[in-house]
C-alpha cells in the first residue's frame, strides 16, 4: 500500500506533466497564429503589445517622417508596407483604432487602445493621424494621412491646426499622385486656407500640378465649403458653367458646372470618426 507521501508524490508529478502539456500545446497554437479560447481571454486586452521589431521600426519610421514634416515619405513608407500595416491593424490591434507608443530605455514598443495623448494613431490600416490626439481627435497643429491607389500610388493629406477632430484655423488639404502620373495629366492638388469644422470658410488658394511639374494657381472665395462666385469668374450660359482663369496663366482655366455650384465641397476629407474606433 502507499504511503500518503508517496500518493502525493504522484499526485505533484501528474500536475507536473499536465502543466507541461498545456504549455506545449499554447506554443504549438501560438506558432500557427492562433489561441485557444482560455488563452485569448487571458491575452485580449494586452495583444497590442505583441509587435515584431520589422513593425516596430515601420511605425517607427513613419513618426520620425511625420515628425519632419516629410509627407510624401510617409505616403512612400505606407504603400511599401500595405501589408504589414494590415497586419498590425487587424491582426495585431484586433480591428480596433490604437495609437502607438514608441521603445524606450525603461519599456518596450506597443500599441495602446486608450487614443488619447501624443503620437501616432492607426484609425485603419492606411488612414493615420498624427500629433496631440484626445477622444474626441486631433488638437491643436496635427497631420491626417491617407494612403490610395496602386496603379498611381496616392497620398491624401490634411494639416494644420485642429479643434476636436476636425480642422480649425490654418490648413491645407491635398493629395499627391507621386509615380505614374505623365504629361497634363495631375499629379498634385493643393487647396490652403482657413477651415471652420473641417470647411474651407474666406479666401484660399488652389493648386494643380501636372506630371510634366507645370504649376497652376487660383485664388479662390468660399463660405461655408460653397465657393463663392464673384465677378472674377465668367459664366457660359452654353455650357451651363463658371470659369475662373488662373492667377498666373490665363490658358488654365478652373471650370465649375452650374448644378454643382451650390455643393459644400471644399472641404476636409479625412475626418476623425469616433464611431469608426472598432470594426
Amino acid at each position: 500500500m502507499l504511503t500518503k507521501n508517496q500518493l502525493t508524490g504522484i499526485w505533484a508529478a501528474l500536475l507536473f506533466l499536465s502543466l507541461c502539456s498545456l504549455a506545449g500545446e499554447r506554443d504549438r497554437v501560438r506558432e500557427n497564429g492562433n489561441l485557444p479560447k482560455h488563452d485569448w481571454m487571458i491575452c485580449e486586452e494586452s495583444r497590442g503589445t505583441f509587435l515584431s521589431d520589422s513593425q516596430i521600426t515601420l511605425l517607427e519610421g513613419l513618426l520620425t517622417d511625420l515628425d519632419r514634416g516629410d509627407l510624401e515619405a510617409a505616403g512612400r513608407k505606407m504603400n511599401q508596407s500595405r501589408e504589414e500595416l494590415a497586419e498590425v491593424f487587424y491582426r495585431v490591434s484586433g480591428g480596433r483604432a490604437c495609437r502607438f507608443v514608441p521603445r524606450t530605455k525603461q519599456k518596450p514598443a506597443r500599441l495602446e487602445w486608450e487614443l488619447s495623448g501624443n503620437g501616432l494613431v492607426l484609425k485603419g490600416p492606411g488612414l493615420i493621424f498624427y500629433g496631440d490626439i484626445t477622444e474626441e481627435g486631433l488638437r491643436g497643429q496635427g497631420i491626417s494621412l491617407r494612403f490610395s491607389g496602386v496603379d498611381r500610388p496616392r497620398y491624401d493629406y490634411a494639416v494644420g491646426f485642429w479643434k476636436n477632430g476636425r480642422l480649425n484655423g490654418p490648413g491645407t488639404i491635398g493629395y499627391h499622385c507621386y509615380e505614374g502620373t505623365k504629361g497634363e495629366e495631375v499629379a498634385k492638388v493643393e487647396k490652403k486656407g482657413t477651415f471652420q469644422n473641417d470647411l474651407l470658410d474666406g479666401s484660399f488658394t488652389y493648386k494643380s500640378t501636372n506630371g510634366n511639374g507645370r504649376e497652376s494657381v487660383w485664388t479662390m472665395e468660399a463660405k461655408n465649403g460653397v465657393l463663392v462666385l464673384d465677378e472674377n469668374w465668367e459664366y457660359l450660359e452654353d455650357k451651363m458653367e463658371y470659369r475662373l482663369e488662373s492667377d498666373k496663366n490665363q490658358r488654365h482655366v478652373y471650370v465649375v458646372p452650374e448644378n454643382v455650384r451650390s455643393h459644400a465641397s471644399w472641404r476636409n476629407l479625412l475626418i476623425w470618426n469616433p464611431e469608426s474606433n472598432t470594426l
